[in-house]
């Protein structure tokens, strides 16, 4: 379970603290370590940044990243009613441990099952409900009991026409009180199950999200942290929340090239070469960019693949050899022994293969870039008033991957040797009783009583292609950014009594550039 974490405002406060903890049966609170701001993070959620006294630092970093990070504003404490009660209108509960159905008294477990039923029963088509006096009508709204949320899926909201959050309930399951406590934000923490801590998704609103901590997790995908991310939707409102991006992952391994397989050709063709060239080595790709930001998150900025080499060329057969042959056996006189002399002519030996070439490196892949760390990422208006937005470091880009040195070449394939009748002494007598060896020979009968016999003639000797290039190395990724809050076209931010870190840049693989890091950063185009 994570330890909810305030910033020590006073040995009273403290006593108030540990108290108002004791009743609501809640995490201890420990204060906040400085330290820890914009640190790499031990493997689970970090701590959120002091309700007060944080440096109001410049918030201009320059998109080369920051060496330390730094911070804007000050958490605000927000007003409080403790005579406030929760609406059972319409809507739903949830307490940490219970399995219940979401009412007051049956709550929800989780968070992510009581906005799955807030979208099943109050979506679009479903609207406020009607206050029965006549007040306004009610907007959606899940009630969180104080305590720690570790979600199994994500929190996702859409297609509601509005909705609260609102943590910082306790009391009993019958009787929910308002928890009034300084550091009441964070007494509800909520885990996410992945990269992303709340996706807000084509609610036209507004809406509200008070009284509670949201951290990300690792997904084990998305490289980037963003904490809130607010698409097509209307005027949110963070309310007394603390949100924290934690570190964002760096870059994973780039691809190596592959060596390609050997270039052959059967018959001689103009490809073949008679002193092959070797092949060219491919071109090494670029550094990564720094990475975009959208409505879908955060696109790294990837190196740029490396070209594969060419492969090597075919070499040319030797020549082709040329033999005499006999071509005819004279008929034989009545008592001759022999058939010669023969009838001789040039023949020539069979046509040889192209040496091979070898195969070309493939190229090295693409450097990754590192993702980014965002605690709110926004194309709609947000209110955050008496919060805490903290983003925490930019992951650091990946090397690009080595291309493949190229294989060498090979030698032709050998072709089966040519025939024909053999010059001098390759006509033999059909005469099984003198010359038995004749017609053992089985040849082709060149007249009625002689045969030719066969002389083989081999093809050109087999010749060697020229080996392959080496493919290109992938360029680097770049590191990627940490920004608190990030406006895309549409978006808008007011802050009161807000503090808002960051932490610093990734670095690229050099010489790809690191990320950037500031309280803010406003996209102008996608």
């Amino acid at each position: 379970m994570r330890s909810c974490r305030v910033s020590l405002l006073g040995a009273a406060l403290g006593l108030v603290a540990l108290a108002c903890n004791a009743l609501l049966d809640l995490d201890t609170l420990t204060p906040y370590d400085p330290t820890e701001a914009g640190t790499a993070s031990s493997g689970g959620p970090g701590d959120p940044l002091p309700d007060t006294g944080s440096p109001d630092l410049d918030s201009s970093a320059p998109d080369g990243g920051s060496s330390s990070g730094g911070s804007e504003g000050d958490a605000g404490v927000a007003p409080c009613d403790p005579t406030e009660h929760p609406d059972p209108r319409g809507n739903l509960f949830v307490k940490a441990g219970s399995a219940g159905d979401g009412r007051m008294n049956n709550p929800f477990g989780s968070v992510a099952s009581a906005i799955d039923e807030l979208i099943a029963t109050r979506g679009a088509d479903g609207g406020p409900t009607e206050d029965p006096d006549g007040g306004p009508p009610s907007v959606p709204t899940i009630y969180v009991f104080g305590g720690s949320y570790t979600e199994s899926r994500p929190l996702v909201v859409t297609g509601l026409p509005a909705f609260t959050i609102d943590g910082a309930w306790g009391g009993t399951l019958t009787e929910w009180t308002r928890d009034c406590s300084l550091q009441r934000r964070g007494n509800t923490v909520i885990n996410a199950s992945g990269s992303r801590g709340l996706v807000i998704r084509n609610v036209p609103g507004p809406s509200r999200i008070a009284n509670l901590a949201l951290f990300t997790n690792d997904d084990g995908n998305d490289p980037s942290r963003i904490g809130v991310q607010v698409v097509g939707s209307g005027p949110l409102t963070l309310s007394n929340t603390i949100v924290v991006a934690e570190n964002a992952a760096a870059g994973s391994a780039a691809s190596n090239g592959v060596v390609g397989e050997p270039v052959c050709s059967g018959a001689v063709t103009a490809a073949c070469k008679t002193n092959p060239a070797p092949g060219a080595e491919g071109p090494a790709g670029g550094p990564g960019t720094p990475g975009t930001f959208t409505e879908a998150g955060f696109a790294p900025g990837n190196g740029v693949p490396g070209t594969d080499g060419k492969p090597g060329e075919l070499s040319h057969p030797g020549a082709r050899e040329q033999r005499q042959c006999a071509i005819s056996c004279p008929a034989p006189e009545t008592d001759a022994v022999t058939c010669e002399p023969p009838v001789l002519g040039s023949v020539s030996g069979p046509e040889g293969n192209c040496g091979c070439g070898g195969g070309k490196g493939g190229a090295g892949g693409g450097g990754p870039g590192g993702g980014a760390s965002v605690a709110l990422l926004t194309s709609s208006s947000v209110r955050v008033e008496y919060s805490i937005l903290q983003a925490k470091n930019g992951g650091a880009g990946h090397g690009g991957g080595s291309g493949a040195a190229g294989s060498a070449g090979l030698p032709a394939a050998p072709v089966a040797p040519g025939t024909c009748s053999a010059p001098g002494g390759g006509c033999c007598l059909l005469d099984p009783e003198t010359n038995p060896s004749c017609r053992l020979a089985g040849e082709m009968p060149m007249s009625d009583a002689c045969w030719a016999q066969p002389l083989a003639i081999p093809g050109p000797t087999p010749t060697t292609g020229s080996g392959g290039g080496k493919g290109g190395d992938g360029g680097g990724g770049a590191g990627g950014p940490s920004y608190t809050v990030v406006l895309l076209p549409g978006g808008d931010a007011e802050y009161v009594e807000t503090n808002r870190s960051y932490g610093v840049g990734g670095t690229g693989s050099d010489p790809a550039p690191a990320g950037g890091a500031a309280t803010e950063l406003r996209v102008t185009t996608q």
